[in-house]
């Protein structure tokens, strides 16, 4: 009797296991997008601008975040880094506007930072000259494939709670460490 009632409902029994299926499978995709949701969310972008001191205008690499999550990010004093490909290192890089380590020029900051959401924070990394002293030494001997690496050097943005996000070069900044520089 068992068997006849479930060859008779054979189509009825997989409708409801397909149905229960793609409940399950919407459910898994309803939870990751809430926790996505709620996770930290910035855009970066770094470029070489003129500073004004003054007297003076020196140039400085300056890296600019926007904060476009829900919650409040924090970013330490070595948030940036530089990822050189097919090496397995990084170049973390201590922001020259923090207390006490950077030129004169550049305008002191206290860390760690805290940029609200939909806000933007411009943080200095560098000034020039110690920034083309600094991708000179790293590339080193200067081959053609050590050429051909840094034209494809990346930057990253670690805030406090451990999430890394890729930064945008601008072709100024990236041209620095092609050994092209203006």
């Amino acid at each position: 009797m068992i068997e006849e009632f479930f060859k008779a409902h054979q189509h009825t029994i997989a409708a409801v296991a397909a149905a229960g299926t793609v409940g399950a499978l919407v459910t898994l995709w309803l939870a990751w997008s809430a926790r996505r949701a709620d996770r930290t969310r910035l855009k970066a972008r770094a470029d070489i601008v003129p500073l004004f001191d003054g007297q003076t205008t020196q140039k400085c690499l300056k890296v600019s975040i926007r904060n476009i999550g829900k919650f409040p990010l924090y970013v330490s004093q070595y948030f940036f880094y530089w990822k050189v490909p097919f090496r397995g290192e990084v170049m973390k890089v201590r922001a020259a506007d923090g207390d006490l380590i950077g030129p004169d020029f550049i305008p002191s900051k206290d860390y760690p930072t805290e940029i609200s959401p939909r806000a933007s924070a411009n943080f200095y990394i560098s000034d020039l000259p110690t920034l083309e002293r600094e991708a000179k030494r790293m590339r080193g001997a200067d081959t053609f494939a050590d050429r051909l690496r840094f034209r494809f050097i990346r930057a990253f943005v670690r805030t406090d709670d451990g999430e890394t996000f890729r930064v945008k070069l601008s072709a100024s900044a990236r041209q620095v460490w092609t050994g092209r520089a203006r």
